[in-house]
């Protein structure tokens, strides 16, 4: 099995934004280690190159296994309008990965 997995969240665009114009959902992903929780690649359906950049910037490096020190990052930097879209498809991002460990141990245990 690979050393990573990617793994997504959705939630609802505020109305009245650039984004609610164009998506329905919010979407974050996030290609993570496996062994470590390490965030390797992030990306997002926001709507301009800087937003993205900025929310790509605040994910990447971090580790999802500290979801509150994220939140608290998301707090602090992101002002923009999806903030709460955000951070909840973060969260959802967090549970999936922690489902996807659970997964791969299975697999493994089936395996070996």
């Amino acid at each position: 099995m690979g050393k990573s997995v990617l793994v997504t969240g959705y939630s609802k665009v505020p109305a009245k934004t650039s984004a609610a114009d164009i998506y329905s959902v919010m979407g974050i992903c996030m290609e993570i280690d496996v062994e470590n929780g390490d965030i390797l690649e992030a990306d997002c359906t926001l709507v301009t190159d800087l937003s993205k950049d900025f929310v790509i910037d605040l994910l990447k490096g971090e580790n999802i296994n500290d979801i509150s020190g994220l939140e608290e990052k998301f707090r602090k930097g992101y002002q923009g309008s999806a903030k709460k879209a955000l951070v909840t498809g973060m969260k959802i991002c967090h549970d999936r990965y922690l489902k996807a460990l659970q997964n791969r141990k299975a697999l493994e245990a089936e395996i070996i």
